[in-house]
């Protein structure tokens, strides 16, 4: 089974849940195979076990669920039993708590506000570092390769004129081949591997700020 055949087997078997509910669920779990990587596809598969039994959890675990009740929940509302809505008190003490929660939050924030804030210019400064390494690698490259030339167009025609000098600017030459091949080398592995690292790691670390944002936004 492939990442593909996975995702639209586990949306069969939520169609019982929300429609938003079901385009979440699914998000997250292709958010989950993109960071695994295409390589792990098969892993994460086996690690995620059948999508039928994956929707069940899904569904177990939702407050959205479209799924029909019972008879015996039918009749419970019916007869105005234990399926009433919400009273008026028990509204008044759910808007109670949010006021809390919010005062707590407003009063904590001189605590996890500059946290925040911290962590943001941490990650942003680490991105931003990231960025300038990979262009100074390439403008070395560029500046070497453009040494490399120079020093061989001069350095060939003065062997015949001035061996020793002819050789020296050779030598440079080639001393910047050797440079160049070896910030090369660097720029490919860091075009490779650190940027695309980083760049992860900077969606994962807003993402986090999203979902928890809008959790305390939710409650």
């Amino acid at each position: 089974m492939t990442r593909n055949e996975f995702l639209a087997e586990l949306r069969k078997h939520l169609q019982s849940l929300a429609e938003a509910e079901q385009e979440e669920a699914i998000r997250y779990y292709e958010e989950y195979f993109d960071d695994a990587g295409p390589e792990n596809e098969a892993r994460v598969i086996e690690e995620l076990g059948s999508p039928a039994e994956l929707a069940r959890d899904i569904i177990a675990n939702s407050t959205f669920s479209l799924a029909k009740p019972s008879a015996q929940q039918t009749e419970g509302e019916a007869k105005g039993g234990q399926f009433k809505r919400m009273g008026p008190e028990m509204k008044q003490k759910a808007s109670g708590g949010k006021v809390l929660f919010w005062v707590l939050v407003v009063l904590s924030s001189v605590i996890w506000l500059p946290l925040l804030f911290g962590a943001v210019v941490t990650v942003l400064a680490l991105l931003f570092s990231v960025i300038i390494t990979v262009l100074a690698l390439v403008v070395s490259c560029i500046v070497l390769l453009v040494g490399f030339f120079l020093a061989l167009f001069l350095g060939v025609p003065m062997l015949v004129s001035s061996p020793p000098d002819g050789l020296l600017l050779v030598g440079m030459a080639l001393a910047y081949l050797g440079a160049m091949l070896l910030f090369g080398s660097l720029t490919i592995l860091c075009f490779k591997y650190l940027v695309p690292w980083c760049w992860k790691q900077c969606k994962r670390f807003f993402r986090f700020l999203k979902e928890k944002c809008g959790g305390m936004i939710a409650q």
